[in-house]
């Protein structure tokens, strides 16, 4: 293949290439406005304002005057060269550009359309010149030349075409201050008159597209709000992605809570939750527990056990207490023998059944005679799991009242022996009351007779239990901590008050006290 046919293909595909690629057109033109060339005369910045009709520019062609600069024919938009260099300026705001386009938008480029004629006996440089301007600088400059004589005399040649700004993306209307059209030309064959090349029906329109960045700030990373934007994005998808995110507290509250309802206090279903964590743990917790029934049953079962110690006949059981000189108390040994003493509770609680009772009468040195028999040996642990585990609730129902039954009788029992035992120890003291009578009809000296009167007197003052009223105790509790209020520093006392306050009661005082020697 020839070398120069490779060089035109490869120059072809990266031309393509650079169209295709080209920045702006990552950018969709969205339209276009209208012609932004004001055509009116007076808008172009005609030198020495020469703008006339046709009339008058006919007059100045037959031979009439004219200054060698440009004049414009307002009938038919039409600038028109003489034999001096001029330049026909117009500028375009952006701002008035605006107008129908809406706002968030960013400008891409221009379309441009215009007729020249520039051949024969009116030809010369002609030269068009165009400026993209900010407020306080050129951002872009283009340039379109039409040499003398390159299009056919007489006539007017439509050129027209698009320009893309080179800003990748375009530019925003605060970027932009406006677009300045200028045309230079000139009759290089110096006739006197206007015949020099002419521009007719200039047309400028700006092209636009919707900026993306105002439309969707999530467009581009490089968007103005882009963080802003992509972090309100995840917060409606999922309030749960940022703590920043609005309901991110609600939001973890939820997936906390559904996952464990035990989480918070306030989470649904937390009390129900607690319930059944408590039930579980023990069903003993509360009477709505599955499972209490058969639970309490077995709990019961092992206080019974705990009760009935073993299979023995006789057990060792001690009513304790401090000892009194007042009151007895009684000890039941495990033979069954029980003996009296002083003591101060003599009621207290015995867990055996009594079978026999207390004599009417005892003894004047206060020992009574009990037999004590306990519970025969119940099943064993083992035994009794099973025979719950196998229960039905009717039978667990009996089995509950049943305890409840057989607790009450024990109670009862436990009452009657105490009350028992406060009469045994009370019949008791009569007793001694009596030989404390006989002892004092045998008193020999003062001192015995009081000895014994004393003892008569305390036993008639005796009643089995008195002693536990005096047995209340106040609990301490921490007070003021000794500390210094004001360490290191010596309270002063107002003297001045303190003669105000007291000084006409010390007068009052020592009148008083005068007033006696004046008798």
């Amino acid at each position: 293949m020839n070398i120069w046919l490779r060089f035109w293909i490869f120059w072809a595909v990266a031309t393509f290439a650079l169209w295709l690629y080209h920045p702006v057109r990552a950018q969709t033109i969205s339209g276009n406005t209208s012609n932004l060339i004001n055509p009116a005369g007076t808008a172009w910045g005609i030198p020495g304002n020469q703008v006339l009709n046709s009339a008058g520019i006919g007059a100045i062609e037959s031979g009439g005057p004219t200054t060698g600069s440009a004049y414009y024919n307002q009938d038919t938009n039409t600038i028109r060269f003489s034999y001096m260099p001029s330049t026909v300026t117009q500028s375009m705001a952006i701002t008035a550009a605006l107008a129908g386009t809406g706002t968030g938008i960013k400008w891409l480029g221009y379309d441009y359309a215009w007729s020249i004629m520039n051949g024969g006996q009116s030809s010369g440089p002609l030269r068009a010149d165009i400026y993209l301007r900010s407020n306080n600088a050129v951002l872009e400059t283009w340039t379109h030349n039409y040499a003398a004589g390159s299009q056919p005399a007489s006539i007017f040649q439509l050129y027209s075409g698009r320009q893309l700004f080179s800003q990748s993306g375009g530019y925003t209307t605060n970027q932009l201050a406006s677009l300045d059209m200028h045309w230079t030309g000139q009759d290089t064959l110096f006739w006197q008159g206007l015949y020099g090349p002419r521009v007719r029906d200039t047309n400028i329109r700006l092209l636009y597209g919707v900026d993306q960045c105002v439309a969707n700030p999530l467009s581009d990373p490089t968007c103005p709000g882009y963080a802003a934007a992509y972090l309100q994005q995840q917060c409606t998808a999922n309030p749960l992605a940022d703590p920043a995110c609005p309901g991110y507290a609600a939001a973890y509250l939820t997936q906390q809570c559904t996952a464990n309802p035990l989480y918070n206090a306030t989470c649904p279903g937390y009390q129900q939750a607690y319930f059944t964590q408590q039930c579980t743990a023990n069903p003993l917790y509360d009477r709505s527990c599955p499972g209490y029934q058969q639970a309490f049953v077995l709990q019961q079962q092992q206080s019974q056990q705990t009760i009935a110690a073993a299979s023995t006949s006789t057990t060792s059981v001690s009513v304790t207490g401090t000892v009194s000189t007042t009151e007895p108390t009684i000890t039941i040994a495990t033979d069954g023998t029980v003996t009296t003493g002083v003591a101060t509770v003599p009621e207290a609680e015995v867990n055996a059944v009594v079978t026999r009772q207390i004599p009417s009468t005892a003894s004047p040195t206060g020992t009574v005679t009990l037999q004590v028999q306990t519970r025969p040996q119940e099943e064993s642990e083992e035994e009794r799991r099973r025979r719950l585990r196998a229960a039905t609730a009717e039978e667990i129902e009996i089995a509950l009242k049943e305890e409840k039954k057989r607790e009450e009788e024990a109670s009862e029992r436990r009452k009657e022996l105490a009350a028992r035992m406060r009469a045994a120890a009370q019949e008791a003291a009569i007793g001694r009351g009596r030989e404390a009578i006989r002892d004092a009809s045998r008193a020999e000296t003062m001192e015995q007779q009081m000895a014994n009167q004393a003892l008569i007197v305390a036993t008639m003052n005796f009643v089995p239990g008195f002693e536990s009223y005096g047995v209340a105790r106040l609990p301490d509790a921490p007070g003021y901590r000794p500390r210094d209020i004001y360490p290191g520093q010596q309270p002063v006392d107002n003297r001045r008050l303190l003669r105000g306050l007291t000084g006409a009661s010390d007068q009052r005082h020592a009148d008083m006290v005068n007033s006696q020697y004046g008798r």
